[in-house]
């Protein structure tokens, strides 16, 4: 403080802004900088790069470009060029098609730079590679990618196994312990172009489809036309995932409703009848009786009418 009397005949104060006053306001202004900053990347777009190597092992000659491209971006453009549904006819994929099939990407603000050779082998994975084995135990139409290495031994599939398991094990010879082998699902996924407000309807202009990975057990919508028309419960930042919980729909279980129990016990899907304790949309979690056993227990609403619980709980 400065307190000025010499030439005046009355006295007045300047007060200096305190440094801690002005450190608050400049991080404010800051952290507001680089929030509307990241806003407007995600909602411009910007520009990724696709690899692709001269030779690429897929479980079909039709899949998406995330399921076996590396793509660098930001998050919400990778999401999208995933996306892309890359076709490979005859096993061979050619640099100049795959150009033209990601300049749909300009559409969102997303330009592409591809580092590939001219021209792609693709063949099928033979059917007794471990990913196809864990994609058809699961019924997963997606890639099952193994993030470890596979050592020689029998694969083990943990109980209760499903499509979001993280692993599974391999028995190697000479070793007490079984080796733990990490698994990545690839799953095709609703991204919100903008920003989705609780209470608002989603449609075709706010959504587009794109290619995530799937972790946990919960729903994810896997094409437009399963959140089209649907009611946003949770608000969706744009460039998020629609996920089944974030939005209301349909009751797909009512409560003392008679529902089909699924339940994968060692690597088979045994059905049994239950009734629903609780409603439930598909992706919510509900409570459901055995009429067999008379248990209570927990499961998850797959489809109308059926509820899937973990493997030895039913």
């Amino acid at each position: 403080m400065v307190v000025l009397r010499r030439y005046f005949p009355f006295s007045f104060e300047i007060r200096r802004c305190p440094f801690e006053v002005r450190r608050r306001c400049f991080c404010r202004v800051f952290s507001l900088f680089i929030l509307v900053l990241s806003l407007s990347r995600e909602a411009l777009g910007g520009e990724v790069l696709v690899r692709l190597p001269g030779e690429v092992e897929a479980r079909d000659l039709r899949f998406y470009l995330g399921e076996y491209g590396v793509i660098e971006g930001e998050r919400r453009d990778c999401l999208l060029a995933g996306g892309v549904l890359v076709d490979a006819p005859g096993g061979v994929i050619l640099r100049e098609r795959l150009v033209s099939v990601l300049g749909k990407l300009k559409a969102f603000g997303i330009s592409v730079r591809v580092d590939m050779p001219g021209v792609v082998r693709v063949r099928r994975k033979g059917e007794d590679s471990l990913e196809v084995r864990l994609a058809r135990l699961a019924k997963w139409p997606w890639r099952v990618e193994v993030l470890s290495d596979i050592p020689s031994g029998e694969v083990v599939v943990p109980f209760g196994f499903r499509d979001g398991f993280p692993f599974v094990y391999v028995k190697v010879p000479g070793l007490d312990e079984p080796r733990k082998v990490l698994l990545k699902w690839h799953q095709p996924v609703v991204v919100a172009l903008s920003p989705l407000r609780r209470g608002q309807r989603v449609d075709r202009s706010s959504v587009a489809l794109g290619l995530s990975e799937k972790t946990g057990f919960g729903y994810l919508p896997s094409s437009i036309e399963q959140v089209e028309g649907r009611t946003v419960r949770l608000p969706i930042r744009s460039g998020g995932v629609l996920r089944g919980s974030s939005l209301d729909g349909e009751v797909a279980v009512s409560g003392g409703q008679q529902v089909t129990l699924v339940c994968a016990v060692g690597g088979v899907e045994v059905m049994a009848s239950g009734r629903s304790v609780d409603s439930g949309r598909i992706g919510e979690r509900v409570r459901v009786m055995n009429l067999a056993s008379r248990r209570v227990v927990s499961g998850v609403v797959e489809a109308p009418g059926v509820v899937r619980v973990e493997g030895g709980d039913g």
